[in-house]
């Protein structure tokens, strides 16, 4: 009995596969669809040139969140008397689909709730090293709830072109991460020289 509702759920997944397949292909116009209704895995639709494909594919790969050609397959063929084609489509199992939304959200929960345990010991081991009163790393952490708003401007002082690409990468990950995890963030995307800077900056002005 149970593996009987395990395949019934199945097909129900899958079946929304196809469903929202096929919203979003009539979002953007292609709305003609023909073929067997009860299979899931398949999908035809009309095209009127066979440069639609590259549309089609974006499109799915983008809802989906598959990019893998194993997984979801689209394919033009003419149609009878040769005037028209339609694509093909072999749609990504449900399971797949879960299988990647799963990665996202573990990608997204590793980055927010061991940011600061990760960044924590790669500190460490630059501002600590041969130290053993610790106040390097106790600056630093002061330092990351409590940065100057101008920090880049005056520690890349004498470069403004490097200073202005940080001030952009900065506000990528204050948007990301929030205001208590973009320092963590920030240092670890710099190169080794400018590590060095900030931390020079950090340890004689704050």
């Amino acid at each position: 009995m149970d593996s009987y509702n395990e395949t019934i759920k199945a097909m129900q997944q899958q079946a929304m596969v196809k469903e929202k397949a096929k919203q979003a292909l009539s979002s953007i116009g292609f709305d003609e669809f023909f073929g067997d209704d009860t299979n899931y895995f398949s999908l035809k639709v009309c095209v009127d040139n066979p440069e639609d494909k590259k549309r089609i594919e974006q499109t799915l790969r983008k809802l989906f969140g598959v990019y893998d050609v194993y997984d979801m397959s689209v394919n033009v063929q003419p149609r009878l008397g040769g005037s028209s084609y339609y694509c093909q489509i072999y749609l990504p199992a449900a399971n797949k689909i879960n299988m990647q939304e799963n990665k996202k959200h573990m990608k997204k929960r590793i980055t927010e709730s061991d940011l600061h345990n990760i960044v924590r010991e790669s500190i460490n081991m630059v501002l600590n090293e041969g130290q053993s009163d610790g106040k390097p790393i106790e600056k630093w952490n002061y330092w990351c709830a409590n940065y100057y708003p101008d920090f880049i401007q005056k520690a890349w002082a004498d470069n403004p072109n490097m200073a202005k690409h940080l001030e952009e990468k900065f506000d990528v990950f204050y948007n990301s991460v929030g205001p208590y995890g973009v320092m963590l963030k920030f240092y670890l995307a710099l190169d080794s020289t400018n590590k060095r800077i900030l931390e020079d900056y950090v340890m004689n002005n704050y």
